[in-house]
């Protein structure tokens, strides 16, 4: 998440993913650096013990929410679990560019 935010900082689009276990940690980060509605990707945990597969389903999960968090497109009704910034996701037109060019510090 710093990483992430540090970049952003820097003008440079980025995109964090976390597993869900690490929701709560990952948010907490945000919000500590003052940008607590920090879109991000979520993907089913864990990670290191699943097969390449396995792996492949979620790198195309992570894949589609980066597409839609970094071009500030929307998910559709019950794709993902949560509301919108849990998902990290926004409505069209409720968000521009980057997170941290829409005024964050």
């Amino acid at each position: 998440m710093h990483d992430g935010i540090s970049f952003e900082q820097l003008g440079k689009p980025a995109l964090v993913i976390c597993t869900h276990p690490f929701e709560l940690t990952g948010r907490n980060i945000a919000r500590t650096l003052g940008v607590p509605d920090y879109p991000f990707a979520m993907v089913d945990h864990p990670i290191g013990s699943r097969t390449p597969p396995e792996i492949r389903v979620r790198a195309a999960d992570a894949f589609a929410q980066g597409q839609r968090i970094l071009t500030g497109g929307a998910f559709s009704p019950g794709e993902r679990e949560g509301p919108p910034l849990a998902r990290g996701a926004f409505s069209p037109g409720e968000r521009e560019g980057p997170p941290l060019a829409r005024g964050a510090p």
